[in-house]
């Protein structure tokens, strides 16, 4: 649930009101995690993390933020965050400039992260050195793959993450959740 355009004095009320309505609507099933997003700016995340903090959600996923940041600047940053907020977060990542392997691995070994959403796109979603390095140093369960359907299937089969992202999920999540890992399968 990106609330990333939404106007501050309105994440409150949002954040607070989507996971009941979402079992309302029967949108989701009762085990399904609504995992709203914050950021991409640091002030905006620790405005919403202070809000977050007064709510039932686990996670809060943190779009990337392009430009201004170090690896140092990211890890502070979150880990203030998290503290804040009182959870673990989920980062999205879509460059492989925006925080180095060594310190993805610390932010979850420290509690700051729960997972990484990996979108990073690759010409050859198999051939990706940085999300091999990543997996030794994390657990495949610990990393979303984070660009849709197609690399997904290679994400399951290659690399053995758990769980992916889906936009077509979003039109008709009734369709076939279990796709991407059954066609997996078959291929292997």
């Amino acid at each position: 649930m990106n609330l990333s355009p939404i106007a501050e004095r309105e994440f409150a009320s949002t954040v607070r009101a989507v996971p009941p309505l979402a079992r309302r609507a029967d949108a989701a099933g009762p085990d399904t995690r609504v995992i709203p997003a914050i950021g991409p700016d640091f002030g905006k995340m620790l405005d919403q993390a202070r809000i977050l903090a007064r709510t039932a959600h686990r996670t809060a996923m943190v779009l990337p933020l392009a430009g201004f940041a170090t690896p140092q600047g990211v890890e502070a940053g979150l880990t203030r965050v998290a503290d804040i907020a009182g959870m673990p977060l989920t980062l999205y990542i879509k460059s492989e400039n925006y925080v180095d392997v060594d310190t993805l691995a610390r932010l979850i070994d420290h509690g700051t992260l729960i997972a990484v959403k990996y979108a990073i796109v690759r010409g050859d979603a198999a051939d990706d050195p940085y999300l091999r390095r990543l997996l030794r140093s994390i657990r495949p369960s610990q990393v979303i793959s984070g660009m849709g359907e197609r690399p997904a299937l290679t994400h399951v089969r290659e690399f053995s993450l758990a769980a992916w992202t889906t936009g077509s999920g979003c039109i008709a999540p009734r369709a076939d959740p279990a796709a991407p890992e059954r066609r997996a399968r078959k291929r292997a």
